[in-house]
């Protein structure tokens, strides 16, 4: 809740482009559709919550923090997975970077 009033903020310059969201009379939203999303955004969520907790305490925590950067990494090849997004090269540098930083902190630093 306490981020709703920077995402008004944010969300009034929609206003002034006759062909964003609000054309035609208004923001169409379904109460169906909004109830699709929170349920898949509850059971994303706790779903995600559900595989960090088991995982957790297998981690150190400086392993546990570094192990997070990953985040973007498997986010990016979800949606390539399930959205059908374009895996780009960049994509490709960006996971190369993202996993050997991973295994540098963690790895490398376990054997010093």
């Amino acid at each position: 809740m306490r981020c709703l009033p920077l995402a008004l903020v944010l969300l009034l310059p929609s206003w002034l482009y006759p062909d964003g969201m609000w054309a035609g009379g208004g923001l169409s939203l379904p109460p169906a559709g909004v109830a699709c999303a929170l349920a898949a955004g509850a059971v994303a969520s706790a779903l995600g919550y559900v595989l960090w907790y088991s995982v957790l305490p297998c981690l150190s925590v400086p392993s546990a923090a570094v192990v997070q950067l990953s985040v973007p990494l498997i986010t990016a090849l979800g949606g390539a997975a399930f959205m059908g997004e374009a895996v780009t090269l960049r994509l490709g540098v960006s996971a190369a970077a993202i996993l050997g930083g991973i295994f540098c902190a963690t790895v490398l630093a376990v054997r010093r």
